[in-house]
C-alpha cells in the first residue's frame, strides 16, 4: 500500500491484531492518548516504519512492531517506563522520552 502516515482517532481505545500488517510503505504512527492497547502484529512486516509517536503508555500484544527493520523510534510523551525500554531494547528499537512539562 502507499500509506505513509496515519493520525487515529482521538477516541481511539485500542488497534486489533494484525490492523496494519503488510502496509511497507508506512513510516510515521501518531498515538493519541485515549489508545491503551496494540494488538499482537499489529505493525508486523512494516518495513519502512520510523516513528511511533505515544502520548502514554501501551500495551503492546506480542511482536506489535516486529518487522525486518530495526530503525524504529519510538518517542515517548510520559515519563521513563522500565518495561517499555526492556521491550525496545530487546526487539532493537530505539526509544526517547520527552515527559510533558
Amino acid at each position: 500500500t502507499s500509506l505513509q502516515e496515519v493520525n487515529l482517532s482521538s477516541t481511539l481505545g485500542s488497534i486489533e491484531e494484525s490492523a496494519f500488517e503488510g502496509c511497507e510503505s508506512l513510516y510515521k504512527m501518531n498515538f493519541p492518548s485515549t489508545l491503551l492497547n496494540i494488538g499482537a502484529n499489529a505493525f508486523a512486516r512494516c518495513t519502512d516504519l520510523r516513528y511511533a509517536y505515544m502520548e502514554q503508555y501501551i500495551t503492546l500484544g506480542d511482536n506489535a512492531f516486529t518487522h525486518d527493520s530495526t530503525n524504529l523510534e519510538i518517542i515517548c510523551y510520559f515519563e521513563e517506563n522500565e518495561f517499555l525500554n526492556d521491550w525496545a531494547t530487546l526487539h532493537g528499537f530505539t526509544i526517547q522520552y520527552i515527559p510533558n512539562p
